[in-house]
């Protein structure tokens, strides 16, 4: 994918969280899963399914900050760190355009021109807040998991905040409610 691995999401992470303590401001981390992609792989071959994991993580790459790091966690796991959010309110924002940017139909190459029909998939994402919810990687990392597996029984395409305890809440949609009971 180009992504950075967990070992250097590791690095990157414990200087965000060493600098988001000092400066009390907040790091968030995301944990993102691909739903649908099991899918993917099992209609059109793995080949396709690793192309369509490489359109991903350009996707989730280009919409982050400069100062963001986009990881791929193995499989169809990707973890994003964000330093310095300025609110809850900005990581929403951020969840968002991951949510948008992930959705658009994926146009793959095919041995014979259209062969491929456009795929789409949606992520699930949990998120979860340093130095409020914890100050490790790996913790944080627990509590977006755990977030964002409830994002996945809620319906999948949506993100969730981690609670302070690990139990996540607010869990927000990409479709405001209005729109989706129309």
């Amino acid at each position: 994918t180009g992504l950075p691995n967990r070992r250097l999401l590791a690095e990157r992470a414990a200087s965000a969280l060493a600098t988001s303590e000092l400066r009390n401001v907040s790091c968030a981390v995301l944990a993102i899963d691909l739903d649908g992609f099991k899918d993917i792989n099992d209609q059109y071959g793995h080949d396709v399914g690793d192309l369509m994991l490489r359109e991903i993580a350009v996707r989730l790459a280009r919409v982050m900050r400069p100062q963001d790091t986009v990881a791929r966690r193995g499989g169809d796991e990707f973890a994003v760190l964000a330093p310095d959010v300025g609110s809850r309110l900005e990581v929403e924002k951020i969840s968002l355009r991951l949510l948008q940017a992930v959705s658009q139909p994926v146009v793959l190459p095919g041995e014979a021109p259209g062969s491929l029909p456009p795929l789409t998939v949606s992520v699930s994402i949990g998120v979860a807040l340093a130095p409020e919810q914890g100050r490790d990687l790996e913790r944080l990392l627990q509590l977006a998991d755990l977030a964002m597996y409830e994002a996945k029984l809620k319906g999948k395409n949506r993100f969730a905040f981690a609670h302070g305890v690990g139990l996540p809440n607010n869990v927000t949609p990409l479709v405001p409610r209005a729109t989706r009971n129309a």
